[in-house]
């Protein structure tokens, strides 16, 4: 079916469905810090401390 000249074009659904997941995919953690107490950190060994870190920061760029 043909779109009025004055509105635009339809969106398909599968670009609904994958804007949709794309903006799930980018909501931001519940709180403005990383939820992990320090507690937590001082039980881990050095890579488990790294990779927690890493973790943080690339949530952080999202």
């Amino acid at each position: 079916m043909a779109h009025s000249l004055f509105e635009p074009a339809p969106e398909p659904l599968s670009e609904k469905l994958w804007r949709h997941v794309k903006s799930l995919k980018q909501t931001p953690f519940a709180g403005s810090h990383f939820p992990v107490r320090q507690t937590d950190m001082q039980n881990l060994d050095a890579r488990g401390r790294q990779l927690l870190l890493e973790e943080a920061f690339a949530a952080q760029k999202k």
